[in-house]
């Protein structure tokens, strides 16, 4: 797998992580890239709308734009990803927990 692969992987297990952890498993855009960044994936506004792109197309998240505001929210298969529950081709394995 290439670096722009893996680092496309872990952006997009890092959104999907982020979108179970928060209330209502959604969260916008700007959030997003903040989160991404600080995790040491560097994410440009055009890579997340096309990582958001692609995560809608597999139906891992749901996209609302509110003119420009754009409103992630995980689908019930996105949070099972994230949670190590299940596995989708594209999105990096979690991490076990624990010591």
């Amino acid at each position: 797998m290439s670096y722009a692969a893996t680092l496309d992987a872990h952006r997009r297990l890092a959104i999907l992580t982020h979108l179970s952890a928060c209330l209502e498993y959604a969260s916008n855009s700007e959030i997003l890239m903040d989160v991404c960044n600080w995790l040491g994936i560097t994410t440009s506004r055009d890579r997340l709308v096309s990582t958001l792109a692609w995560l809608s197309e597999q139906e891992l998240v749901t996209l609302e734009d509110h003119e420009g505001f754009v409103l992630a929210s995980a689908t019930a298969r996105g949070v099972d990803i994230a949670q190590g529950r299940a596995l989708h081709p594209g999105v990096r394995r979690p991490a076990p927990k624990g010591p």
